[in-house]
């Protein structure tokens, strides 16, 4: 209410109501409002009535339509209030619907899927998935736009993602690598490159997989000095280290086999005035085996096309892994690693994958259900026991986490404790 106002002189002067001045503000849309100005008017006079005219009319908001909507849908306005009769410019509005109005903002759909608490980990991996019970919004599919760099987000996933397999395995993967030639090609031919010689893997290894990772490094040598160029990391799963050949019959590498001399290998390159010449033929015999090593270096070299004979000799490197701390080693110096490249044009594609997701040999995996009190409580002892291995500081989300242990078997028991002790009075 504003506060009484009188004009003229207070001693001499007779008092009288001054018109009081009701301001609103013009992005707001407003009902009719009253004020009574009884408390400075005398009792034997009837009392004046202010009424504020509406400079915007209030329209009825369309129910949307959700027939095609699963969930359940909820309106923030109300049924009658929106299909009730829309006022005239400067009519005065029921005592009731006095003052400012919520009805102009549009009503949203809102499906609302409840998600319990739980507790996710794998037996032979090495991470815990701790989740407070929540509500959601199911958003609708939404197409992805350009990859311009590898973030923390992706980062998180990729390791939680490598977390899942089993390390200790009866046959340990191999690390392997593969660098560009000396003259870099476009951005979009090296990725083409990489999904060509994917595919060859998987027609080649029909029981193997890989886990790769794409890493952008300062070149240090060779014509590209100083740019930022691609290479590749990857773990090779169930494949072995010899096998036999197979035909290939490529642009730069054919591996033939002929009744009479058995197995030979041909490998072309372009000399120095650009012209494609054999470079090596080797004759093998019969009762021989191919080796991963070579078979990689055949196959990359074939891949990027690049007919430089130097890449087809060190484009691409292997490692034999020996024990299975040795692939959490080269996890977290290689695969986990974080990029500080930003504006070379090699950042964009995808930055890491899987190839036969079906073949990788996944840890068990145990579902928990919880309450959120329970879920605080581990959550709570996981933070605890990070923050004493780093000792540092480490980004948290408290109502959903991913934790990277050494054995998830002790923190199963441990969380059997945690549900043992639910009817235990504190």
């Amino acid at each position: 209410m504003s506060a009484p106002a009188f004009d003229g002189d207070a001693q001499g002067s007779e008092l009288k109501p001054a018109e009081p001045m009701l301001r609103a503000d013009s992005s707001s849309v407003l009902r009719s409002e009253v004020r009574e100005s009884s408390d400075f008017i005398s009792s034997d006079s009837a009392p004046k009535i202010y009424q504020l005219k509406a400079t915007r009319l209030l329209r009825p908001i369309p129910k949307l339509d959700a027939t095609e909507y699963s969930a359940n849908v909820i309106y923030h306005s109300d049924t009658d209030a929106l299909t009730a009769a829309v006022l005239a410019r400067g009519e005065a509005a029921p005592g009731a619907a006095a003052g400012l109005s919520n009805d102009h903002i549009r009503s949203l759909v809102l499906g609302l899927n409840k998600k319990p608490a739980q507790i996710e980990l794998w037996r032979g991996g090495s991470l815990i998935k701790c989740s407070r019970e929540k509500k959601c919004q199911p958003l609708p599919p939404v197409k992805r736009g350009e990859v311009l760099g590898f973030s923390r987000k992706s980062r998180g996933r990729m390791i939680a993602t490598q977390a899942k397999i089993r390390w200790r395995t009866d046959h340990l993967p191999f690390f392997m690598g593969n660098t560009c030639p000396d003259k870099v090609p476009a951005a979009d031919h090296v990725i083409a490159s990489w999904g060509r010689f994917c595919r060859r893997y998987q027609r080649r290894f029909p029981k193997g997989a890989l886990l790769w990772r794409k890493e952008i490094k300062d070149r240090q040598s060779g014509t590209c000095a100083g740019e930022w160029v691609p290479h590749y990391h990857s773990f090779a799963y169930n494949c072995p280290r010899k096998f036999d050949y197979q035909e290939e019959r490529g642009k730069w590498v054919k591996v033939l086999f002929n009744e009479t001399n058995g197995w030979t290998i041909e490998i072309y390159c372009l000399n120095e005035s650009g012209k494609k010449v054999l470079h090596l033929r080797e004759q093998l015999g019969f009762n021989v085996q191919d080796r991963l090593t070579e078979w990689w270096s055949r196959n990359w070299y074939e891949a990027m096309g690049s007919g430089e004979i130097k890449h087809y000799k060190s484009g691409a490197s292997f490692q034999r892994i020996e024990k299975a701390e040795g692939v959490r080693h080269y996890t977290s110096k290689y695969m986990a690693k974080v990029e500080v490249a930003s504006a070379s044009p090699h950042c964009k594609g995808r930055w890491w994958g899987i190839v036969s997701r079906g073949n990788i040999p996944w840890a068990e995996r145990v579902v928990i259900a919880v309450t959120d009190r329970e879920a605080i409580t581990i959550m709570r002892a996981c933070r605890q026991y990070v923050l004493k291995k780093a000792k540092r500081k480490f980004r948290c989300n408290h109502q959903a986490m991913n934790y990277l242990v050494t054995d998830p078997c002790q923190w199963e028991r441990y969380i059997a404790y945690v549900l043992a002790m639910r009817n235990v009075p504190f």
